[in-house]
C-alpha cells in the first residue's frame, strides 16, 4: 500500500509547516495520524474468485489530471489484456470521468468511489492515480494466480519506484523533474519503464450529444473562438497565480472582434470564474460536461492559461489551443499543435512552496512571468493559425 506512505509524508510535512515553532504539538499530531492509518491497514484479500485479474483504478486530482490519466488507464489495459479495469471516481467527478470513457472499450465500468471508502475486496489489484500510479492494494496471491507474467512484472516497476524515487511520488515538482530526466512528458509521466507505452497510444475522446443540436441551443451558426479565465473547479475563486489578469483577456476580446469580426467571441468555465467583458456569449456556469465537450471541439481557437480544458480539447480535437504559461513548465506539460507562449526569463516555480498558487515568489501583487504576456504578443502569436 504505497500510497499509505505517501499519504503520511504528506501529512508529515503539513504538520512540520504549521506547526514549526511548536514541534511537540506537530509530533503529537503526526503520530495520532500514523496510528489512524496504522489501524486502517490490512492485508488485501481479494473477494474474486474467477480467473481474470480484476484491476481498480483510483482516479485523483483535477479534470486535467483525469484526462491523462484516461489514456493511461487505456494503455493499462491494452498491457493487462485479459484484466478487468474499473475506475473508482469520487462522486463530484463521476459525470465527467464517464464523460471522458464514453464508448472506450478499454474500461469496465466506471464507479462512483467516497475518499474515505477502503473497502477494495472487489479487486485484485488497486492503483490509485494523480501523476504517477502507487499501489493502494493488492493480493499477491491472486496477482500470481492470474496468469499474465506483465501484471507481475509492472506491480514490481511500481513497487521500485516507491522505493527509489519516493520524493517523486510526494510532490509533483520533483515528479515532474525525474520524468524529464526520463525523457517524458506530462503526456506519458505515469508510464514507468515504458512498459505501457503510453507515447504510442492513441486515445480519443468521443462525444455522446449531437454537434448540431448543441450549437444551436447556444446559437452558435458560424464559426467562435472559447476563451476561459480562471483555474478549474477546485481554484475557482481562489488566488491562482496561473490567472492571467481578466483586464488582459478583454483586451485580446477587442483586439480579435477588430481583426478577426467573422467569428464569434465564447467564454466557458464554471460560474465563479470572472466574467470578460466584451465576448458575444458568456456561456459560464451553462453547459453540461457533454456541450463543453461539443464546443471545444468545434471552436476554431481555445485560449486560456495553462489549465484542464486544454488537455480535454487535445484529446478531442487536432484543432489547437493557444495556452499561456507562467508558472508551469510549457516545454513539460505543452502539445506541440498547440500556441504555447511563455515570456519571462523567470523560471517556472510551480510546486517550490506549499502555498505556490497564492503568491509570486518574487514578491508583487501579481506575477511577473503572467504580466510578461501581452495581448499583442498573444494576437501574433495566433495569426499563422486564424483565417
Amino acid at each position: 500500500m504505497d500510497d499509505v506512505f505517501a499519504d503520511v509524508a504528506a501529512k508529515t510535512a503539513k504538520y512540520a509547516g504549521k506547526y514549526h515553532n511548536h514541534p511537540r504539538t506537530g509530533l503529537l499530531r503526526s503520530a495520532a495520524y500514523c496510528l489512524k492509518m496504522l489501524l486502517r491497514y490490512r492485508t488485501h484479500h481479494s473477494g474474486q474468485r474467477d480467473e481474470k485479474l480484476h484491476v481498480g483504478v483510483v482516479f485523483r486530482g483535477g479534470i486535467g489530471d483525469h484526462v491523462i490519466n484516461a489514456k493511461y488507464v487505456a494503455a493499462l489495459k491494452r498491457y493487462l489484456e485479459t484484466a478487468v479495469v474499473d475506475v473508482l471516481v469520487r462522486p463530484e467527478d463521476e459525470t465527467a470521468i464517464r464523460g471522458l470513457f464514453y464508448r472506450q472499450p478499454a474500461v469496465n465500468k466506471v464507479v462512483s468511489w467516497p475518499r474515505r471508502k477502503r473497502d477494495f475486496r472487489g479487486y485484485d489489484l488497486v492503483l490509485s492515480i494523480c501523476r504517477y500510479p502507487l499501489i493502494t492494494a493488492v493480493d499477491n496471491k491472486r496477482l500470481s494466480a492470474a496468469g499474465l507474467p506483465q501484471a507481475e512484472r509492472y506491480v514490481q516497476q511500481l513497487r521500485q519506484l516507491a522505493e527509489k524515487h519516493f520524493p517523486a511520488l510526494q510532490f509533483d515538482v520533483f515528479g515532474d523533474r525525474l520524468a524529464m530526466v526520463w525523457r517524458r512528458r506530462r503526456d506519458d509521466e505515469a508510464d514507468i519503464g515504458g512498459l505501457l507505452e503510453m507515447n504510442k497510444t492513441r486515445f480519443r475522446i468521443e462525444c455522446e450529444k449531437d454537434a448540431a443540436g448543441v450549437l444551436s441551443k447556444f446559437r452558435l451558426n458560424r464559426p467562435y473562438i472559447t476563451l476561459q479565465c480562471g483555474g478549474g473547479v477546485w481554484v475557482e475563486g481562489k488566488k491562482d497565480v496561473r490567472q492571467w489578469p481578466v483586464e488582459n483577456y478583454e483586451k485580446l476580446c477587442a483586439l480579435l472582434k477588430k481583426k478577426y469580426p467573422q467569428y464569434r467571441i465564447v467564454q466557458l468555465g464554471g460560474a465563479r470564474q470572472p466574467a470578460i467583458r466584451g465576448v458575444d456569449d458568456d456561456l459560464r456556469g451553462k453547459t453540461d460536461f457533454e456541450e463543453l465537450k461539443i464546443l471545444l471541439q468545434t471552436a476554431e481557437m481555445h485560449i486560456q492559461q495553462d489549465g484542464g480544458m486544454v488537455y480535454l480539447r487535445h484529446y478531442l480535437t487536432d484543432k489547437p489551443s493557444c495556452v499561456l504559461f507562467g508558472p508551469s513548465d510549457a516545454a513539460f506539460l505543452g502539445y506541440d499543435n498547440n500556441v504555447n507562449i511563455r515570456n519571462s526569463d523567470c523560471p517556472a516555480c510551480f510546486g517550490l512552496e506549499v502555498e505556490w498558487m497564492k503568491q509570486c515568489l518574487r514578491g508583487g501583487a501579481e506575477p511577473l512571468c503572467m504580466r510578461a504576456i501581452t495581448p499583442e504578443i498573444v494576437m501574433a502569436r495566433i495569426e499563422n493559425k486564424l483565417c
